[in-house]
């Protein structure tokens, strides 16, 4: 008896270390995992970002909660900041109009007002760096109730557990249900699961005030592929059918050399990075929940194919290192090329500075789609929306709030109206409503501002300087390989692997 207690006292101590190692292990010590783990209305879904039968489950069960009444703001600010670029001191900061000035404009200001009235609250917008907002909230400084963002700033704040999942209970219950098409752009803000396969990480909003700039496609001049044989209403059916491929728009292209001497050439230099997107030549996630840099299989095979639209003898785009971006663009408005890829907010800017238009007629496609593929990947350059801190006291206020903002600014049918006042013809509005919008996924190339400068890096040395003087200094191989073990890092450092 005396023998055994003496094992036992012996062996506590040890069983209560090996406890207190296992409780400081790798998972509990990485943020991210921390996040994840915390709440969610879904459980973790495929690959691809979709969920599995147990979320449908929850989003069954949570349709038949009873919404919370109303909260009461007693005339508290509800305080909403944009982070980064491309933010606006003013109430529309989460919309592309013109100006204050603008009808569109006024008439969402008095929407704002009377919902600021009839809550008896003030709607609150500014502005701020993206350091500055992460360095308040790692310190628990951040003035705000709700932020919005683009993508490759939002994805490292819900890594490091800055920001809170909104497909919750809690955020539904309260008035601001993520998974409703009638509150939020449905497959936007959807896109937004793929980041760990269960959460929503951002709400994003479609509606009359509203032009999606993170959107891209191509604008192409009807005049120029009709005169080689494919008038528009050609390149939008082989959409409808689809059979708009990579090799359909190759096919264009070097037709439309043919047709002029080179002197007006296929696609701009935008081509390359689409091509990369449409590939999935990005980092992906695994179905082990883990995110990792492509193989470099995958790599080569989207740089060789790649390098004959941007390089060599054979090159059916510009040549990248001769023109810079707007050298090339005004290549498109000249009349002198094909296809241009660009964002639909470039549409609506040049409409409104340039209203007489190009001087040719201009429509718009969606990115093409690799032959075999059931689908184009609409991968969008970012994926802008709402999030709400992590330390937000006033949870339930802000869900409310958002959750009535959505009420005035999201509709369907509006954002197909805006888009008819933006885009060329009513073709164009189709291919951006029916096909791009439906089919964007999430920006993996976005997970962080470093991962996407090694991305921009790679296709810099490799479809720039190959042609450059200093060209002979760089190896395909090479440059391709440290691209994935440069990604390989960025994302370890990222995620705490």
């Amino acid at each position: 008896m005396k023998t055994t207690k003496k094992v036992i006292q012996i062996l506590l101590p040890l069983v209560l270390l090996l406890a207190v190692l296992a409780s400081c292990g790798v998972k509990e010590d990485i943020p991210w995992q921390k996040t994840t783990a915390k709440t969610s209305a879904t459980t973790a879904g495929a690959e691809d970002g979709t969920s599995s039968s147990s979320s449908a489950n929850a989003e069954s069960t949570a349709s038949t909660t009873a919404p919370l009444p109303p909260p009461s703001f007693d005339g508290a600010e509800v305080i909403i900041v944009s982070v980064g670029s491309r933010s606006k001191l003013n109430k529309l900061e989460f919309y592309y109009v013109d100006s204050e000035e603008s009808e569109l404009a006024k008439e969402l200001n008095e929407a704002y007002s009377e919902l600021e009235n009839r809550l008896d609250t003030v709607l609150c917008f500014s502005e701020m760096s993206y350091e500055d907002a992460l360095a308040d909230l790692s310190g628990n400084d951040f003035v705000g109730d709700a932020i919005y963002t683009k993508q490759i700033y939002w994805a490292p704040l819900a890594i490091n557990g800055y920001i809170q999942p909104l497909n919750t209970e809690e955020i539904r219950s309260a008035g601001f249900d993520v998974e409703d098409p009638d509150t939020v752009d449905i497959y936007l803000t959807g896109a937004t699961k793929e980041l760990d396969g269960e959460n929503v990480w951002a709400a994003s909003f479609s509606g009359k005030y509203f032009a999606q700039y993170w959107m891209s496609g191509l604008r192409f001049n009807k005049d120029i592929v009709a005169a080689v044989g494919y008038p528009a209403e050609t390149l939008y059916q082989l959409v409808r059918d689809g059979q708009w491929t990579w090799d359909k728009l190759e096919e264009i292209c070097r037709a439309v050399m043919a047709n002029t001497d080179n002197d007006g050439l296929g696609v701009d230099s935008g081509v390359v990075e689409h091509i990369f997107n449409a590939m999935g030549i990005a980092p992906t996630r695994g179905t082990d929940g883990k995110w990792r840099a492509p193989s470099l299989e995958e790599v080569l095979r989207g740089a060789d194919y790649a390098l004959k639209w941007a390089g060599g003898a054979g090159e059916i785009s510009f040549r990248l290192s001769s023109l810079s971006s707007s050298g090339i663009s005004s290549e498109f408005e000249r009349g002198k090329m094909a296809f241009a890829f660009t964002s639909a907010d470039y549409l609506y800017v040049y409409n409104k500075v340039y209203p007489e238009g190009h001087g040719f007629p201009v429509g718009y496609l969606p990115s093409p789609k690799f032959t075999g593929n059931d689908a184009p990947a609409y991968t969008s350059l970012d994926i802008n929306g709402i999030c709400i801190p992590t330390e937000n006291s006033e949870l339930r206020r802000t869900a409310y709030a958002l959750g009535e903002i959505a009420k005035i600014v999201n509709s369907a049918e509006g954002a197909r109206e805006f888009m008819g006042g933006i885009l060329p013809d009513e073709e164009s509005v189709e291919m951006v409503m029916d096909y791009i919008i439906p089919g964007t996924v999430f920006a993996r190339g976005s997970l962080s501002i470093p991962v996407n400068k090694v991305a921009s890096r790679f296709r810099h040395e490799l479809f720039e300087i190959h042609d450059d003087i200093a060209g002979g200094h760089y190896d395909r191989d090479t440059v391709a390989q440290n691209y994935v073990t440069n990604v390989q890092a960025e994302i370890d450092k990222l995620f705490g692997y």
